[in-house]
């Protein structure tokens, strides 16, 4: 006979488990000082807190996604504690995604699409980054921030900018307002969050900024008049920092714990992403970022890196390198890591026999991710055919790539890839052909 107790857990209706909270995620990005010129060192000596890697939060920055620690910036950003504050705030994982690059400007390198409706022009390659990194992230976890996104859901909870400085400059500066105010715009579009809290770091005071550019103060008035007007937005004053051209030791962490007390007004109000829009508007970013570009090719049945080239160039490094990049790293491109492919630098011809079999060529290329940071790098990809121009690229900048699958007509001899420089000179021009062969007929 079944005790009481026994027939009562027979009963009972199985307890379900609570689904994991959804991870927050926050997009942070600008220039130099959003990289992060605080040393380790003075975060060890000073901020000792800040030092032990969090198991709740995690940091996505040029390809690498780990636990959040000094070292996710140039040295230590503003990431490190806003990290910190969120991860004490909220149960959940939390998810910084981090894109900046020094010495850039919203006018150019980071201009949205609706500047370029509004002005002309490409979207910024850095826009493009930003927008094509955070999709990847949230669209591919195992392969980007496995970790970081276990629980298989995520919240968008904010975007963050720290950019300002490169555009104080050359009359950039009286564009700003327009531009910001279309950033933030295009970011909610983006991200399909239309309430997405935004906190804008102001640029300080600096000599650089006031005197030499002579665009600092309206730059400053332009972004506090966009947070003025946006009831979402908030303003993170650095005006009493150190007013050169980078903030030193221990501003960063006191800029990353003034962004979180900005921030969290604006997290009591809920602001829900779109999910459906969402998933519309990576498909969008596909044409509007590329357009003629066809989709990413199958893996060819025979790797180039397999095969003995008639003869190969590189502009930097020595010869082109099978199955890393030119500084002999593994291959990656915008935060992909390859197996497969071949290094070069610009300019560079590396020229194949064609075999009769060889019916497709196929390929990605791009700058590899080895020069992220360094310079604004510029390279056009080409393939030839017996000694013609079969395919181009347009002009592609770091964290760009381009597809190739082209088919090779019976009785060709040669295959050539070519990388040539564009409009940014030849340094740093790392260019990787990956997964790049040929398919048989």
């Amino acid at each position: 006979m079944l005790s009481l107790a026994l027939a009562l857990t027979l009963l009972a209706p199985p307890v379900q488990e609570s689904a994991p909270a959804p991870t927050k995620v926050f997009l942070l990005a600008g220039q130099s000082n959003m990289e992060g010129y605080t040393s380790s060192a003075w975060v060890r000596e000073y901020a000792p807190e800040l030092v032990e890697p969090r198991d709740d939060v995690w940091c996505s920055w040029r390809g690498a996604c780990g636990p959040l620690a000094p070292g996710t910036g140039y040295e230590v950003g503003l990431e490190l504690s806003l990290g910190r504050a969120l991860g004490e705030r909220f149960e959940a994982p939390v998810l910084l995604v981090k894109v900046a690059v020094g010495g850039t400007t919203l006018s150019d390198d980071w201009r949205p699409p609706s500047t370029v409706a509004r002005v002309g022009g490409e979207i910024g390659y850095l826009y493009k980054a930003m927008a094509q990194r955070l999709r990847r992230v949230l669209s591919q976890p195992q392969a980007a921030c496995p970790e970081a996104l276990a629980g298989g859901s995520f919240e968008l909870g904010g975007f963050v900018w720290l950019q300002g400085e490169s555009d104080s400059f050359e009359g950039r500066e009286h564009g700003y307002e327009a531009s910001l105010r279309e950033l933030i715009a295009d970011v909610r579009a983006a991200t399909a969050t239309p309430a997405l809290p935004v906190v804008v770091v102001q640029i300080n005071d600096s000599g650089a900024w006031d005197d030499n550019g002579g665009g600092g103060p309206v730059v400053r008035a332009a972004q506090a008049d966009v947070v003025a007007a946006d009831p979402r937005a908030a303003l993170v004053v650095t005006s009493d920092l150190d007013p050169g051209y980078h903030y030193t030791d221990g501003d960063h962490v006191t800029i990353g714990y003034r962004v979180a007390q900005a921030l969290w007004p604006l997290l009591e109000v809920p602001a829900p992403t779109d999910l459906e829009a969402l998933h519309a508007a990576w498909a969008e970013q596909e044409r509007l970022f590329f357009p003629g570009r066809g989709p990413r090719p199958p893996l060819p049945q025979l790797h180039l890196s397999d095969l003995d080239w008639l003869s190969a160039t590189s502009g930097w490094g020595g010869d082109p390198r099978r199955d890393q990049s030119i500084e002999g790293r593994p291959l990656s491109l915008d935060g992909e890591a390859f197996a497969r492919g071949i290094g070069t630098h610009a300019e560079s011809d590396i020229v194949f026999a064609l075999e009769p079999g060889y019916g497709r060529f196929v390929a990605v290329a791009g700058l590899d991710d080895e020069v992220a940071g360094r310079a604004v790098c510029s390279v056009v990809f080409q393939v030839l055919i017996d000694g013609e121009v079969a395919v181009s690229s347009p002009t592609l900048r770091t964290q760009e790539r381009w597809h190739f699958d082209l088919p090779i007509f019976e009785g060709a001899e040669q295959l050539t890839l070519r990388v040539l420089e564009a409009d940014s000179g030849i340094d740093s021009d790392h260019a990787d052909w990956v997964d790049c062969g040929f398919i048989a007929r």
